[in-house]
């Protein structure tokens, strides 16, 4: 959201701004952040380690743990399926297989 906004849809731009909606980012994002700044795949303006909270910070994001329960919920998807977001139920997205966590808008996910 705070790279590129354009990219996303109006409608989703929307609900990332209201104000009455919590921004939450799990801890497997930042795994990912990690390792796309590691890759060169990501500028950060600083150390991932210090950027990302200070960006949650500013934004109001808050952290979302993945626990062993959750990670071990992999096991019950589909074998056809690499990883895929647990508890997104959007079409969009069960079609595609990612090497990472598919990029989640709140529009994507009915929970």
């Amino acid at each position: 959201m705070l790279a590129a906004p354009e990219r996303l849809a109006p409608a989703t731009r929307k609900l990332l701004t209201k104000s009455a909606n919590e921004l939450l980012l799990s801890a497997a994002s930042a795994w990912e952040i990690a390792i796309k700044h590691g890759l060169g795949k990501l500028r950060l303006p600083d150390t991932p380690e210090r950027a990302v909270p200070e960006l949650m910070a500013r934004t109001g994001v808050v952290p979302l743990p993945v626990l062993h329960r959750h990670a071990l919920r992999v096991a019950t998807l589909p074998p056809s399926t690499a990883i895929r977001s647990i508890g997104c139920s959007s079409p969009r997205l069960r079609s595609r297989t990612y090497p990472f966590s598919p990029p989640i808008a709140a529009s994507d996910c009915t929970r």
